[in-house]
């Protein structure tokens, strides 16, 4: 033990695997790289004592396009000190579509309840509308709603014109229900026209629709045109539509009222659609009706739908048929 400790150990170096270069071989230029195991330029002592020494890598800058806080605040400011009609017309181009807004079922070719049953007829041409529709589509005016996210002062400039410089149409119920919902009661509260078409009237699950969507507008008190699709046109009880109509719409007639100073005040911007009744009048009854009788059918029918509604509002009758303490107190002062 003690001759062996007297000799020290040789230093054993470490051994190095060469391996070829990952680089693949060129078929056009017809040679291979590889790693020539004599060049030891990257030996040092630090391989020898089983250390490697890493190479320094190159520096990178990321460079963006973006512009800093400074130049945002700058452009924001800018924006502005613009003098407010210029500013108004900027938001007129930006955020107003040439053609009323219309929402329909995202990722489906067809209206819901389009092919079924009995209405089937009604929208068989419906494809090919949309598809003449889209050709003569503009395609230049886009609407850029990212302007209110700039801030909360050009937020309430564009909000305005966004909501309340056009009409928004709704192809039914349930539709309207989903969007106006998901409006805000601020934003709802600016709209100044809304169409709901009533495609879907007939179809699963719109019918459950028409009451919520209907109570959504109680925070549109500033409309100035509510158009209203077939679900409330039946020519054989237009009293009947009548009270349907007002038991649904009930919170929004009373709120639209209360706003106006009027409790008939509604009946100023709802229009009804007849439509169906002067087109396919043989669903009722008179396939050989002509066409100024249709029409002719279709104004008596709103027009008593119109007298009924008035009557409803104006003694102020809930959905359960009794008279509110209001109407109570205004007829025992009456008596």
């Amino acid at each position: 033990m003690g001759e062996l400790s007297g000799h020290p150990r040789p230093i054993v170096p470490v051994k190095r695997y060469r391996t070829r270069s990952s680089v693949p071989k060129s078929e056009k230029d017809g040679f291979e790289l590889r790693q020539d195991p004599k060049d030891d330029s990257d030996d040092g002592e630090e391989a020898r004592n089983g250390l490697r020494k890493k190479k320094p890598g190159l520096k990178t800058h990321a460079t963006s396009l973006a512009p800093g806080p400074a130049d945002e605040e700058s452009n924001t400011h800018s924006f502005l000190s613009l003098p407010a009609e210029i500013r108004s017309e900027i938001y007129q181009y930006s955020l107003i579509a040439p053609d009323p807004l219309a929402f329909q079922p995202a990722g489906t070719r067809k209206l819901p309840t389009a092919e079924r049953g009995f209405w089937r007829f009604l929208y068989k041409d419906w494809e090919a509308q949309q598809r003449e529709y889209a050709q003569h589509e503009p395609r230049l005016n886009r609407l850029a709603p990212a302007l209110l996210a700039i801030n909360s002062h050009i937020h309430r400039e564009a909000a305005d014109v966004l909501y309340g410089g056009q009409a928004f149409t709704f192809q039914n119920y349930a539709i309207a229900y989903y969007c106006l919902s998901r409006m805000g009661a601020a934003n709802r509260a600016r709209m100044r026209a809304i169409r709901i078409l009533g495609q879907a009237a007939h179809g699963a699950g719109s019918r459950t629709r028409i009451a919520p969507a209907l109570k959504l507008l109680a925070d549109c008190v500033q409309l100035r045109s509510l158009f209203l699709g077939h679900r409330f046109m039946r020519p054989r009880d237009p009293h009947e539509s009548a009270r349907e109509l007002y038991r649904d719409g009930y919170q929004f007639f009373r709120e639209f009222g209360a706003a106006q100073g009027r409790r008939d005040a509604v009946l100023d911007v709802l229009e009804f659609d007849r439509t169906h009744l002067e087109d396919c009048g043989f669903l009722f009854g008179a396939p050989t009706a002509s066409a100024s009788t249709l029409r002719s059918e279709g104004q008596q029918c709103e027009q008593a739908v119109r007298d009924h509604l008035r009557a409803l509002l104006e003694h102020d009758e809930p959905r359960n048929g009794k008279k509110t303490h209001e109407s109570n107190r205004t007829d025992e002062r009456e008596e």
